[in-house]
């Protein structure tokens, strides 16, 4: 830990160019007869807290009460006969000095008007009161430094007490120099000498040392991923339940009777830490203020549109810890230190005091998902390692609701692939702010091994193509703040930690055709079916995975496996998927071998047991026909099931071709 200590030596006299020695024992007033008061002042602190680099600023006054004192056994009582006590005030130049050096001179860097000297305290020739004779001696009872600022109490000269006040906007670094107050407590009295080797002036100097009265606070906060130069241009920060007034008693360092406000602080030119952008805040506080874990402490406003709260935690009670007293409370003298870093949704904080290493324990503050796929038969199979899909996000306005275009969504935002354990975004995405909502949509291929893959952006819907749109499911969420949330399926969700849950259904429909028959009657060796004028392409509406702009037609033909060697049984025909659509007009076409042709009207079949006729293929829904066929007539079976296996079965005639 740091402690600065700057030297000034001051000859305060109003010097003639003609002016005497007094037998070599110091530099008397231009009359001869008065001996120079030598002043000596310092500046030091437990950990540098002041607002110019640790200087004394140019033009600051300090100001010392010394009164003529006399030895009373081992202790010092006042001498109130005589000459009063004197409130004197120096003056600094602005001459820095980096070090303490006694041969430097310092003489035109303090000042005091009219000059200083000895005999301005005492000019009795009573033993009891004679400044010169033994056991009588100077001394600064107390000493204060306003640098800039007023008492909000007027000091009290004989008890060294007054009142101060830090202003709740220090927005401004000279709100922080002017709110910072120096103060020197009760020093050793220094007796008057004037002895041949004290000659060349060196005798009897009166050395005063200042320390910080005030407690400072400093918050650098580092932005994180997902922000970019220029993040704190508007960054405010707000110290909360800091005390900043106070009763300061310089004679004993004691500070009392404090009140607290929320403090605006002082925000310096945004820099780069570790390549990020930074941005360094301060406040001068008044001591005594108590921390306890879970107070409130900060809030940052705007950093690229984020608002942050940051509570009083283990990790900075702990950093702190050395520099708190018994009661927990903040000291005099001490620069309170920490490190935030943000991101574009979690908070972390590194405390520490100066000297001081920062050190990084950033969140992420990605978006992050969890994933699962319904209406397939199975649960859960998008976490097998490798599994993607493409997301999409459209921001919510208040007061508005989903946009059903396109359009509205923009491009695909990111890919996000499970690695086995989690997934991970690539690129990584981010909440933009404490109060933008998005609606997130997916899209993915289900490659028939359960397995998810990138569908690469793609929002066509083909022939054939399993695709799977997904949506956030139906779940309470954990918000950024801590607050739990209860969303519906598909609503926009708010800034969070937690995850964001996916769920994904399928968008196409799915038709299985199997064929039986009586051997005697009809052989299905090289049977053959199809469906004409059937909608092969078209666009998935990422708002609610409808296909859209469904603009041709194909023909698609079942292609057939035989279930047995002699395949005179039966013969199964394979799925296919298509296009959700209506039925109107669709016919499946059957050929055997032999060139017997049967046609089924499709929108004429019942669901079995029911009097429900399917007119249309609904996504995420598999169809399974099961059609007899005898050489007078047809019979068939339509088993309508979801791919999560709700099952139905109907029959019905079927026309001859």
């Amino acid at each position: 830990m740091k402690s600065y200590k700057f030297t000034y030596v001051l000859m305060i006299a109003a010097l003639a160019a003609s002016c005497t020695k007094d037998h070599g024992y110091g530099t008397l007033s231009p009359d001869g007869r008065k001996t120079p008061l030598l002043v000596e002042a310092t500046l030091g602190t437990k950990t540098a807290t002041k607002a110019s680099d640790n200087y004394f600023d140019a033009d600051e006054h300090l100001l010392s009460y010394v009164r003529h004192v006399k030895e009373d056994g081992s202790s010092y009582s006042s001498v109130s006969a005589d000459k009063a006590p004197m409130l004197v005030e120096f003056v600094y130049g602005g001459s820095a000095m980096t070090a303490v050096d006694a041969s430097v001179n310092m003489t035109s860097d303090l000042s005091v008007d009219g000059g200083l000297y000895w005999d301005d305290f005492s000019d009795s020739s009573d033993p009891e009161t004679d400044l010169r004779t033994q056991g009588h001696a100077l001394q600064s009872y107390y000493g204060y430094g306003y640098n800039g600022g007023t008492p909000t109490t007027a000091l009290d000269e004989s008890a060294g007490v007054l009142g101060w006040t830090a202003p709740a906007d220090q927005s401004t670094a000279l709100k922080v120099r002017n709110a910072d107050l120096l103060w020197s407590t009760t020093q050793a009295p220094v007796a008057y000498s004037h002895s041949s080797a004290n000659s060349g002036g060196v005798h009897g100097t009166l050395t005063i040392p200042y320390t910080h009265a005030m407690s400072k606070v400093s918050v650098n906060i580092v932005a994180g991923d997902g922000f970019s130069s220029g993040a704190f241009e508007d960054t405010e920060v707000k110290l909360l339940g800091f005390n900043n007034s106070g009763e300061f008693s310089a004679t004993d360092a004691v500070v009392s009777d404090t009140s607290a406000e929320d403090i605006l602080m002082y925000g310096a030119d945004e820099t780069q830490t570790v390549s990020k952008p930074s941005r360094l805040f301060s406040a001068m506080t008044v001591p005594q203020t108590e921390l306890t874990v879970g107070d409130a402490f900060l809030e940052i406003s705007d950093v690229d549109g984020n608002n942050y709260s940051l509570a009083i935690t283990d990790a900075i009670m702990e950093g702190w810890g050395s520099q708190l007293d018994a009661s927990k409370a903040t000291m005099s003298g001490v620069h309170y230190f920490i490190t935030v870093n943000v991101s574009k949704v979690k908070v972390s904080v590194v405390a520490t005091i100066l000297d001081w290493t920062a050190v990084s324990a950033e969140g992420t503050g990605s978006i992050l998902f969890d994933a699962d796929v319904v209406n397939s038969g199975k649960t859960n199979d998008v976490t097998a390692s490798g599994a993607s899909f493409d997301l999409w996000r459209l921001v919510k306005a208040d007061g508005d609701t989903q946009d059903m275009s396109n359009d509205a969504y923009g491009t695909m935002e990111t890919t996000s692939s499970f690695n086995g354990s989690s997934w991970v975004n690539s690129p990584v995405i981010y909440w933009a702010d404490a109060q933008t909502s998005y609606y997130f949509r997916a899209l993915a291929s289900f490659g028939g091994s359960s397995v998810l893959s990138s569908v690469n952006g793609s929002l066509e819907a083909l022939q054939g193509r399993d695709i799977v749109w997904g949506t956030t499911d139906a779940h309470t969420g954990k918000e950024a703040d801590g607050t739990e949330h209860p969303y519906a399926a598909g609503q926009a969700i708010n800034p969070r930690t937690s995850e964001v849950p996916m769920v994904f259904e399928h968008v196409m429909s799915q038709v299985t055709v199997n064929l039986t028959t009586d051997a005697s009657a009809v052989n299905l060796v090289g049977a053959a079916m199809s469906i004409a004028g059937l909608y092969d392409k078209g666009t998935v509406r990422l708002a609610d995975g409808d296909i859209e702009d469904k603009s041709s037609t194909a023909e698609v033909t079942l292609s057939g496996l035989l279930s047995g060697d002699s395949a005179e049984t039966g013969t199964k025909f394979s799925n296919v998927l298509v296009m959700p659509q209506s039925l109107e007009g669709r016919t499946l076409s059957i050929v055997l071998a032999d060139g017997t042709r049967y046609s089924v009207a499709l929108d004429e079949c019942l669901v079995s047991g029911t009097d429900n006729l399917i007119t249309e293929w609904e996504r995420g829904r598999n169809y399974t026909y099961t059609i007899v066929l005898s050489k007078e007539k047809v019979q068939f079976l339509v088993r309508v099931k979801d791919w999560v296996e709700t099952e139905g079965s109907g029959n019905a005639n079927l026309d001859w071709d």
